[in-house]
């Protein structure tokens, strides 16, 4: 038996840059918001699958100088 697909994620968000003369916390909110809907406007119309699909690796990061050994 077949699973039934699912829709394509669809987001209806419109992205607005955020007011940069802003006090700091409309500023703040609108940064916020500005990459919230960049991401989502980034998965829109992607399915189910694709949405669950892990693009990076599990692993620990590596730690770059402190991976390699280095001394401070």
């Amino acid at each position: 038996m077949n699973p039934v697909p699912t829709p394509p994620f669809t987001a209806s968000i419109e992205r607005a840059s955020p007011n940069r003369l802003a006090g700091e916390r409309e500023m703040l909110t609108g940064q916020l918001d500005y990459h919230r809907a960049t991401l989502l406007h980034k998965l829109d119309g992607l399915d189910d699958v694709q949405l669950r699909r892990q693009m990076t690796r599990a692993c620990p990061v590596d730690l770059g100088l402190v991976g390699r050994g280095a001394r401070f």
